[in-house]
């Protein structure tokens, strides 16, 4: 005699607007996937958003996953199930260079990435030194200072920037680069040990030096785009 066909459920998913969604294993085209099948959700943001909220009806997420921010969900399935998730603006705190150092001890969030514009900075501010000490700029000092912060950057309009060597070099705060700015042509080392630091920012076509650019950076998954 045949073995009996496995049960299966009907599993839908939905992603709200200003990202997408996807799931492994694949969901079928029929939606049908068999009994206690482990499904892992991935939400993608669009350039600017963040993951809100996960919603499940018809079983639950496991423990750690499918949390508010999180950009994964799991469900081992067991019933109908519908997995919906919805994205929303990053909004980024617009904080001086001057303030920078308070704002991230006494304001920032200890648990979640603070997405922080810098205001007032100038081209020295970005430069480390590159004698024999190789400590980073003026900026990554102050994130050096904060270390158990999660900092997402970004850097208003600064002007004249071309040496951005060693100036991030060991922030252990820094989650998310700024943009870089267009003239700058020396990146060395200017990630050096930046053991936190999950996404690589647009390289500018400029950029001649990168020697140690991303030395010692453990949670990079992406990497950029070489200048040719």
């Amino acid at each position: 005699s045949s073995d009996p066909a496995p049960e299966t459920f009907t599993v839908e998913m939905k992603a709200g607007e200003h990202g997408t969604l996807s799931a492994s294993p694949v969901i079928p085209a029929s939606g049908k996937v068999a009994k206690d099948t482990v499904i892992t959700f991935t939400a993608a943001p669009a350039s600017g958003y963040k993951v809100d909220k996960w919603t499940i009806t018809g079983g639950t997420f496991e423990t750690g996953t499918g949390m508010e921010g999180s950009t994964t969900a799991k469900a081992k399935i067991t019933a109908n199930t519908k997995v919906n998730v919805s994205f929303k603006e990053m909004v980024y705190a617009s904080v001086s260079f001057a303030d920078l150092d308070t704002y991230l001890k006494d304001t920032a969030s200890s648990a979640d990435i603070n997405y922080i514009k810098v205001t007032g900075l100038t081209a020295a501010d970005l430069k480390g030194d590159d004698s024999s000490s190789l400590v980073p700029g003026e900026l990554g000092k102050i994130l050096n200072d904060n270390p158990t912060k999660k900092v997402a950057l970004k850097l208003e309009e600064v002007s004249g920037v071309t040496d951005m060597s060693y100036c991030f070099k060991g922030c252990k705060s820094l989650i998310q680069a700024p943009a870089i700015p267009n003239g700058v042509t020396n990146m060395r080392a200017c990630f050096f040990d930046c053991t936190r630091l999950t996404q690589a920012p647009v390289i500018p076509s400029g950029v001649t030096n990168m020697i140690a650019c991303f030395v010692g950076c453990k949670s990079l998954i992406q990497a950029p785009v070489i200048p040719s």
